[in-house]
């Protein structure tokens, strides 16, 4: 299985962020933006989970408090995040699950997208 390691998870959102305040920033061809539609107040951390050309993809860095290896969490600025993918990948699976402060999933969504065509997705959430 291949590796999705959490500091490049954090590099990648951090470049996202940047490249979203400076006009003409590109983007390196492994990161893919993704849009989250169907906030709610009621969310407030997303977890995420991911795909590499059908594996699940491992986090190999996961956060003390939260050992889970297959996936990551993001906090703030949950309407756009990026993920940093190995380069070779040809397609990304992604599945969202909206969480309240008790981390109970109040809306998720998934998308697969083919890196061959796009390098950004959107994903609304919805009601389970």
């Amino acid at each position: 299985m291949r590796l999705l390691r959490l500091s490049q998870i954090v590099w990648a959102c951090l470049l996202a962020c940047l490249c979203g305040m400076s006009p003409g920033c590109g983007t390196p061809d492994n990161l893919v933006i993704v849009n989250i539609g169907g906030l709610e107040p009621a969310i407030t951390e997303l977890r995420v989970t991911l795909t590499l050309d059908g594996a699940m993809a491992r986090n190999s860095m996961p956060a003390q408090d939260n050992p889970d290896t297959t996936s990551f969490a993001v906090y703030k600025d949950m309407r756009r995040f990026g993920v940093e993918v190995p380069l070779g990948t040809r397609q990304l699976g992604i599945s969202v699950e909206g969480l309240s402060t008790a981390r109970v999933a109040v809306r998720t969504g998934s998308v697969t997208v083919d890196l061959s065509q796009r390098r950004d997705t959107t994903i609304t959430l919805a009601r389970q």
